[in-house]
């Protein structure tokens, strides 16, 4: 009987111990402040400005372009087309309304946020400084130009570009240690010596790739076809490549607030597609498909300042 009583006795006193000691963690925890949350910034372009680019003069270098930095947005000789396609992530072909303006007049943006603002924006994952970055430009133009767009899926050519018949006609090419230029980078460097850059030989069009995979060459037939073009080759490598072909009637390169080249009357060379096989033993296959758009409701020149 002394020992039941003693087992008896010491769960009790176990007992009573834990509900002593709960006793006062939950009086604590009931008493606790509640944590809060820190409250996002308010992620805008605190200072933009959008002016008209100076006419260009004399046969010196004419620099285009568009860049993030670290505080903002900065875009020389640039068309505002190119601000919505990065505020709403798309290309020109997925663009419909836009006035003929919109990509012939070239503009000077300088947009920066707030010092305060940039600390929290540094802080943020690359995904979400991208999300936030286009949520801020699309601000910025509803504010300064009206912007104005719906969501409009459309139908339209879709391009596949796919491996010739007769295999294709690349070498991998051996990463350089050089680090890459600012005219690669500018140009969608790969990264250390990659790169692309486009001239012209006796009247023909060519494109040297540097170190450049097939995502790089899908992403410039983009550009050069206005249509949707997927990598469907299975290359997973990098190649060192140049493209040579004779552009057709009314696709000259003309340069932003230049003049077209005159053009010959009889143009002689392979065309874009047929360089493609040819040349690389690559192809683009066609079909019909519906692709992502935006259509523009109304947009208005921006004020000069």
């Amino acid at each position: 009987m002394r020992e039941k009583f003693g087992i008896r006795n010491r769960l009790f006193l176990s007992a009573a111990a834990l509900i002593a000691i709960s006793i006062p963690i939950a009086f604590s925890t009931a008493h606790a402040k509640p944590i809060r949350a820190q409250p996002q910034p308010d992620f805008k372009y605190d200072v933009a400005s959008i002016k008209l680019s100076k006419p260009r003069t004399g046969d010196g270098p004419f620099l285009v372009g568009m860049r993030e930095t670290p505080d903002g947005l900065v875009a020389t000789n640039a068309p505002l087309l190119f601000l919505v396609q990065s505020a709403y992530g798309v290309n020109p072909y997925q663009i419909s309304g836009a006035p003929s303006w919109l990509n012939s007049e070239m503009y000077d943006v300088d947009a920066r946020m707030d010092s305060s603002v940039v600390d929290a924006f540094q802080k943020l994952s690359p995904d979400e400084q991208k999300s936030v970055r286009r949520k801020m430009l699309q601000a910025l133009l509803a504010d300064r130009m009206k912007l104005v767009v719906h969501n409009e899926p459309k139908e339209a050519t879709i391009y596949s570009l796919v491996i010739a018949k007769n295999g294709p006609k690349l070498q991998e090419s051996k990463p350089s240690a050089a680090p890459a230029s600012a005219e690669s980078s500018a140009a969608g460097g790969r990264g250390p010596g990659g790169g692309m850059s486009m001239g012209s030989e006796d009247g023909m069009r060519s494109m040297t790739f540097r170190e450049a995979p097939m995502s790089y060459v899908a992403a410039w037939l983009r550009l050069q076809l206005r249509a949707q073009v997927s990598d469907k080759t299975g290359l997973t490598g990098i190649y060192d490549f140049k493209l040579r072909w004779m552009p057709e009637r009314g696709q000259r390169a003309v340069p932003p607030g230049g003049q077209p080249a005159a053009e010959t009357s009889d143009p002689v060379g392979p065309t874009l597609l047929d360089a493609l096989q040819d040349q690389i033993g690559l192809k683009l296959e066609s079909s019909k498909g519906s692709i992502d758009g935006i259509a523009i409701d109304h947009i208005e020149k921006p004020s000069g300042n």
